[in-house]
């Protein structure tokens, strides 16, 4: 491509770099990474046991760190001028990600030891892991020595209700990574309207009249580093009980912000899920993220009391047919006060009551 762009004059200089790949990784469900026993010699020379992960592992370190500077050097002998990066996805451990995903990643040794001029990470906030847990799997504890761009992140609609959530999201994340040494941030996606079947669509930056790139953008955040104004959450970390649980789902997942984690009752209506709120408040909002199956006809009411001695007090009652990932909004028209205790109750659904998040904001 280079010796073509080279052979009609293109303007190289206007070129900021070339990624050698956006997320690269290896699959562990194929061979060398599949086989259990013999010897394998790779192309860097050398000769690893496949009976031992670790020789696994220091395989496909050594052999990515010299396939990427083979690769550079390439490029470079073409265009003395360009700088090369190499894009990864979030690594699966050790803060469990990508559940079933054969693709196996690790970003440390490129990092560490290879000649490529910076590295591209990749995440979205809201979904499986909270920021510090991506930095764990990228073995990220201190700035790294090599620049880092975050070059992919995004938010998704069913993890962010409003274009206004997930700028507060988007925002956060970026001030998150400025202490690990990030160096800028591309974010995905600027203007994508059109999603492929069974695909989660994501916030556009041009949506609800550009508000995302607006927010994003250096001219009204010169200060990437800048923390955004608190998301008025009241519900996030707060303690939590429940009417039930099934085996490995806390009531706690739907106080985390963090919509691959769900609580599941483990079984079917009348079921409950109760959050202190640590005093008396405000609300004027309460959202909750519904995660259901089979879809069909649901009621769920929403109590409030100031104190665990209160009688409860219904505030609403939402009924509908409802889907999973859906989010139902309620907000009374004026905001409901003196409310510290908050239980959402189920009455009827075709499925298992479980939610993924419940979110009540403040006025």
């Amino acid at each position: 491509m280079i010796p073509a762009l080279n052979s009609i004059g293109a303007p190289l200089d206007a070129v900021w770099a070339y990624e050698i790949v956006a997320e690269q990784s290896f699959n562990e469900s194929s061979p060398p990474l599949n086989l259990g026993s013999g010897l394998v010699t790779t192309g860097n020379g050398n000769t690893y046991d496949m009976a031992t992960p670790g020789q696994k592992q220091l395989m496909m370190d050594e052999n990515l760190v010299w396939w990427t500077d083979q690769v550079r050097a390439a490029i470079l002998a073409v265009d003395p001028t360009a700088l090369v990066g190499i894009g990864f996805l979030w690594p699966k451990g050790p803060n469990p990600a990508r559940g079933g995903d054969p693709r196996v990643a690790r970003a440390k040794a490129v990092l560490d030891s290879s000649t490529v001029d910076f590295v591209d990470l990749h995440l979205n906030p809201g979904v499986e892991l909270t920021f510090p847990q991506y930095m764990e799997n990228y073995e990220l504890s201190s700035p790294a020595v090599k620049p880092v761009v975050l070059g992919e992140f995004g938010a998704y609609q069913y993890a962010y209700a409003t274009a206004a959530d997930a700028d507060l999201a988007l925002r956060g994340v970026e001030a998150d990574s400025c202490p690990y040494g990030f160096d800028g941030w591309l974010y995905w996606s600027w203007n994508t309207t059109e999603f492929g079947s069974g695909e989660n669509p994501f916030w556009s930056g041009t949506a609800a009249g550009g508000l995302i790139q607006q927010a994003l953008g250096p001219r009204l955040r010169p200060d990437p580093c800048a923390a955004p104004p608190d998301t008025g959450n009241l519900a996030l970390g707060r303690p939590v009980t429940a009417s039930s649980s099934a085996a490995g789902s806390s009531p706690s997942n739907v106080v985390d912000g963090l919509m691959a984690n769900v609580w599941n009752s483990g079984g079917y209506p009348p079921q409950w899920i109760e959050i202190d709120l640590g005093a008396p408040v405000s609300i004027a909002l309460a959202r909750l993220f519904v995660s259901q199956y089979p879809n069909g006809p649901t009621t769920h009411r929403i109590y409030g009391r100031a104190t665990s001695g209160d009688p409860w007090q219904l505030l609403t009652e939402i009924s509908g047919v409802t889907v999973d990932n859906q989010v139902l909004e309620y907000s009374p028209p004026s905001p409901w006060t003196n409310i510290r205790y908050v239980q959402v109750a189920t009455t009827a659904s075709p499925s298992w009551v479980s939610w993924k998040e419940v979110e009540l904001v403040a006025p």
